[in-house]
């Protein structure tokens, strides 16, 4: 018993501290939505993006993008060797202003991976001061980049993420996804990835990646990182380590994107990510079965062991961990009712893909992404090719 009433003073302890640190930083991320720019930035900016086999959804994206002002000086979509109809939805997009352009990639070369390879393949073909990476199935408003270019110039920002507005749909996916933004920000990387002087915190997330062209092509762009699974953690990662200036932020409605639909969907999609979010290393992930145990299962276990006082302050643990859940779900989610009471199955389906992507990783050496297979042999290679290395990969 003693041994479980110190374990609570130590859990209650840690996540007062980082509960604590993660709300004083909440009031430092702006909305992309409510950044109101005092004039038409002069910078233009090209829109970059791949897509393989979006036969059906690339078109709205597109038809979305086609109501960018002329910030916008391209919109430039790579057909990452789709065998669908993506290439005659892609044509079939009325182009006014001229400013859209099919790229198609129809082999892809030794040592990439795919969609980083699609991505390369269309910034080099950029004009812009900035350049937009996008997923296939991003929806922007008409003045999102105009408001995400005005703040990255306005607080001196050579590279830029927003957090897009999730559409999902079942209480458990929601609930789940919630559940992962609420670790992202208890691990701190999202707090500290806007503290310039930390440069092992970078944060990226696909749907959204705004990074100057001159220094992108400087360190490398995704020929650096074209070995990394998690390529949107990688190239923010890239820009932090070499002391560029990154910024995440949250989008609020200026940037929507339809995830995960259902349970079976995030076990299936999370299966590529989960295991390269502790590098492959099978030690690591004996390390985080520890700490959410002694984080989330250990003060379910006390409500049931510990009497007076210490079940009291386990009840007020499980309490604050609870409401700051939902406060950090709600605000990227629009959660229901029901997905909130599923917080405390969340350690355990987290665990579970955890496991499950390790496993079937080493199982079968490798993933399989984008119906091409990766062996784990290249994904443990070098993720993070050395500057002096990538000298010559500018277009």
């Amino acid at each position: 018993m003693w041994l479980m009433t110190t374990g609570l003073l130590a859990v209650f302890g840690i996540w007062v501290v980082l509960i604590g640190i993660v709300e004083w930083a909440r009031r430092r991320y702006p909305i992309l939505e409510s950044i109101n720019g005092s004039e038409p930035p002069v910078s233009r900016v090209s829109i970059v993006l791949a897509a393989r086999n979006e036969a059906l959804v690339i078109r709205q994206t597109l038809l979305k993008l086609q109501l960018i002002g002329p910030v916008v000086s391209q919109i430039i979509v790579v057909n990452d060797r789709s065998t669908d109809a993506t290439d005659t939805e892609i044509a079939g997009v009325p182009d006014p202003t001229g400013r859209l352009s099919q790229v198609r990639v129809d082999t892809l070369p030794q040592g990439w991976l795919g969609k980083q390879y699609a991505l390369w393949q269309g910034a080099r073909l950029a004009s812009g001061d900035w350049i937009v990476f996008l997923d296939a199935d991003s929806r922007l408003s008409p003045l999102a980049i105009e408001k995400a270019l005005h703040y990255a110039q306005s607080v001196h920002l050579d590279y830029l993420s927003v957090i897009p507005n999730l559409s999902i749909q079942g209480p458990v996916a929601r609930a789940f996804l919630g559940f992962f933004g609420f670790v992202m920000a208890m691990s701190l990387r999202l707090v500290l990835t806007n503290l310039r002087s930390r440069r092992w915190t970078g944060i990226g997330i696909g749907a959204f990646q705004m990074v100057r062209r001159d220094l992108y092509f400087a360190i490398g762009g995704h020929w650096g990182i074209r070995q990394c699974a998690t390529d949107d953690v990688a190239l923010a990662n890239r820009f932090k380590r070499l002391g560029l200036a990154t910024g995440l932020i949250l989008a609020g409605p200026a940037v929507v994107v339809p995830w995960y639909q259902s349970l079976y969907d995030v076990i299936h999609g999370f299966e590529k990510n989960f295991y390269s979010l502790v590098h492959y290393r099978k030690s690591a992930v004996l390390g985080v079965i520890g700490l959410f145990f002694m984080l989330f299962l250990l003060p379910d276990v006390g409500l049931f062991l510990l009497r007076g006082p210490w079940w009291l302050l386990d009840m007020l643990t499980i309490i604050i961990v609870w409401g700051e859940y939902w406060r950090i779900s709600q605000q990227a989610l629009n959660m229901g009712v029901l997905a909130p009471s599923l917080f405390f199955l969340m350690p355990i389906l987290f665990l579970f893909l955890m496991i499950r992507s390790a496993c079937r990783t080493e199982n079968q050496q490798g993933i399989l992404w984008r119906d091409t297979f990766y062996p784990l042999s290249m994904l443990r290679g070098q993720c993070q090719e050395p500057i002096e290395s990538v000298k010559g990969a500018k277009p």
